[in-house]
């Protein structure tokens, strides 16, 4: 696994054709360079960037090409340049994972309250066992990176997710709407109180035979315990048909069956009937739950940034359509690790929700979590 690492900060400063400023981003880039080659043997290894170009005009438009390329950004703001803040702001609101670094004592004001390694040695070259206490430290956190997802995520928080209860601006919209609806429409009729976990419901189920070309049904009151949310087990690269097969599959492997039902249901609290889902075995004992895969989440994969993405992909050739292949099944993993965030914020709101109302789960859970349901 190949990360995009992008480097950010102070660039070379010119005077016409006479060079007034190292870039220090150039350096920084090329510390990173060497950190990411003592990382290689974790099995993972960092692409590193560093945007340079000789107008303004174009290195605008190319860092803002790879900051939605990146996975992880290293930020310099040394010397508390505007256009680094600006840059830094960017990176704080679409939620990507990232690292200060300054060569200065003290940051800005707006980075006083957030993790900066100052007085960073940007003179020496990294080697194994360096005795810079700075750069090991930045090369703690690049093997932090890339200790796991959740690792990731907690490199993500900054000031704009704490003031938005731990979600990045890009999460107020796109994912977090359709978050919202599967909630409204889903989740809240089995969680809230009065909702279907935990209670007794008419379940209609259909029969696998046709009688008189139509499908035939029963009736019967069970117990429904909870609703077990899957995700996605493609991350999205598949349709909803080809990961519930697998879901099914999954399932089928270890005696689980499951059969298409739905909740009668006499307009409680507003209450609509439910279709679903539901566990074959507890239907017989009087006892069942209900699985679901939310159908909801895919129209993400034609979201407008995914849209770009894809267009800027065939117009590339080779290793970079390869790597823009790479960025957009990373970006819908977290489009979809947006959605996971969100959906699981909305639960938390509600006042006297049932804790065991519903269950979110992935395929590698899928089996644990179903038999601590039955």
């Amino acid at each position: 696994m190949e990360y995009n690492l992008l480097v950010l900060g102070p660039m070379e400063k010119r005077e016409g054709d006479i060079v007034t400023g190292r870039s220090i981003t150039r350096r920084l880039g090329e510390i990173l360079q060497q950190m990411s080659r003592s990382l290689q043997s974790a099995g993972a290894a960092f692409r590193v960037i560093t945007p340079d170009a000789p107008s303004q005009n174009v290195i605008v438009q190319m860092v803002l090409d790879y900051v939605e390329q990146a996975d992880l950004v290293v930020i310099d703001l040394t010397g508390g340049r505007p256009n680094v803040a600006y840059e830094a702001a960017i990176i704080h609101a679409l939620g990507i994972p990232h690292i200060f670094v300054s060569q200065d004592e003290k940051v800005p004001f707006y980075f006083s309250g957030t993790q900066v390694i100052t007085r960073f040695n940007l003179d020496d070259d990294f080697v194994e066992g360096s005795k810079s206490a700075t750069q090991r430290d930045l090369y703690d956190r690049l093997a932090f990176f890339l200790s796991s997802a959740d690792a990731r995520g907690d490199m993500s928080a900054n000031i704009l997710t704490s003031h938005f209860e731990g979600l990045p601006l890009v999460d107020i919209s796109g994912p977090s709407g359709l978050a919202l609806g599967y909630f409204i429409n889903a989740v809240m009729r089995f969680i809230a109180p009065g909702g279907f976990s935990g209670s007794t419901c008419t379940l209609t189920i259909e029969q696998k035979k046709r009688i008189a070309r139509l499908f035939k049904t029963r009736s019967k009151a069970v117990e429904l315990k909870t609703l077990v949310v899957v995700e996605p087990p493609s991350l999205l690269k598949k349709d909803w048909h080809s990961d519930w097969q697998q879901i099914q599959a999954v399932l089928k492997a270890e005696g689980i069956s499951v059969e298409r039902g739905a909740i009668e249901t006499e307009g409680a609290r507003g209450k609509r009937g439910w279709s679903g889902w539901f566990y074959s075995g507890g239907i017989r004992k009087g006892v069942t739950f209900c699985i679901d895969l939310p159908t909801t989440v895919y129209p993400l994969v034609d979201s407008p940034r995914m849209t770009r993405l894809k267009k800027r992909q065939f117009a590339l050739e080779g290793k970079q359509a390869e790597i823009l292949k790479a960025v957009q099944h990373r970006s819908l993993e977290h489009m979809l690790a947006a959605f996971r965030r969100n959906l699981k914020y909305h639960v938390e709101t509600v006042k006297d929700r049932k804790l065991d109302g519903m269950v979110y789960s992935t395929l590698d859970t899928l089996v644990a979590d179903v038999r601590n349901v039955i």
